[in-house]
């Protein structure tokens, strides 16, 4: 039965990128579905895996499904039929913002994949509407908050409340050229300030995709200063293409993301929470960054260039990583 989840993906696959995401977006029931059919009792053992600064989560494998895909909380039940530790949905915004106005996506290679969508969201009232629909058995549900101007970014974390274990604050969207990021430190660290006023659940900072040890040291900074809980390495990389400028993702900038993890960890103790997404396409690379002292890892281009099967192999290698600590 598992194979035919394969399968089914497969189907999607042999579509152009825009009409599978479309697919994905549209039926979102139907999907659901089918995955659970497919998938009931399949997942590993749940390891009830506690993360210094995140308090209260307990969390079934520390592989979770970065934000990007579940945007709009529809597709919340993803996180139970893959297996996920974890899923983040968004980002998110305050209100309804149909992203850029020239959308790009693109499959590249066989573990890469180019996309401009430029942050469209439903709006947060929305959102958590439908995230509060599910009722997940496995996964824990997290946030990715966004915004075009500062203040959007307090008013996505107000409202949020205490629904979900934890939020990323993303600073670092690379296909937004319209309105720009704010992901220089000083500016990182005004964001950072104003959502901890508000926020009832822990923060992670998340940061662009870079290696830049003065720069990581500068993000420590921000978390520190702010009292946010952590920090999410990274995003996708900048990236120029018909024109535009877009985001990178997948393997090309896997050995980025590692380097950024091990720096990290040695600039944050273990209280502080660091967490691993870009480029993990194979599961030696989720055992790699958890080894090089990341507490989570994050994945997407794996499930939408190489299936449930692949994300299958990755949760299960993390699984008996972290299950032999």
């Amino acid at each position: 039965m598992e194979a035919l989840l394969d399968v089914a993906w497969r189907l999607l696959s042999g579509l152009g990128a825009w009409p599978a995401y479309r697919i994905v977006h549209s039926f979102p029931s139907a999907l659901q579905g089918l995955a659970y059919r497919l998938t009931r009792g399949r997942c590993p053992e749940p390891l009830g895996l506690r993360v210094k600064g995140l308090r209260a989560a307990r969390l079934a494998n520390p592989v979770g499904l970065a934000a990007g895909l579940n945007k709009d909380g529809n597709l919340t039940w993803l996180g139970d039929a893959l297996c996920l530790g974890f899923t983040v949905v968004g980002s998110v915004l305050p209100y309804k913002y149909g992203g850029a106005g020239r959308k790009v996506l693109l499959r590249i290679t066989p573990e890469a994949a180019i996309n401009r969508l430029g942050l469209p969201s439903r709006g947060v009232d929305r959102v958590k509407e439908a995230v509060s629909k599910y009722e997940t058995r496995y996964t824990t549900v997290a946030w990715n908050a966004a915004g075009l101007r500062i203040q959007d970014y307090r008013e996505v974390v107000a409202k949020i409340g205490g629904l979900g274990a934890w939020a990323e604050v993303n600073i670092s969207c690379p296909n937004t050229e319209e309105h720009g990021t704010f992901e220089k430190p000083d500016v990182a660290v005004r964001v950072a300030s104003t959502v901890r006023e508000v926020s009832r659940i822990p923060l992670l900072l998340k940061i662009p995709n870079t290696d830049d040890r003065d720069l990581l040291h500068a993000y420590a900074d921000v978390v520190r200063e702010s009292g946010m809980a952590g920090i999410v390495a990274g995003n996708t990389s900048k990236f120029y293409v018909r024109g535009v400028q877009a985001g990178l993702s997948g393997a090309p900038i896997y050995y980025r993301v590692r380097r950024a993890v091990r720096v990290l960890r040695e600039l944050l103790p273990g209280e502080y929470v660091v967490v691993g997404v870009g480029g993990v396409t194979r599961p030696e690379r989720a055992v790699e960054l958890l080894e090089e002292g990341a507490d989570l890892v994050e994945i997407l281009t794996a499930l939408l260039r190489l299936g449930p099967g692949r994300v299958r192999e990755i949760v299960w290698a993390a699984w008996r990583a972290v299950g032999r600590r």
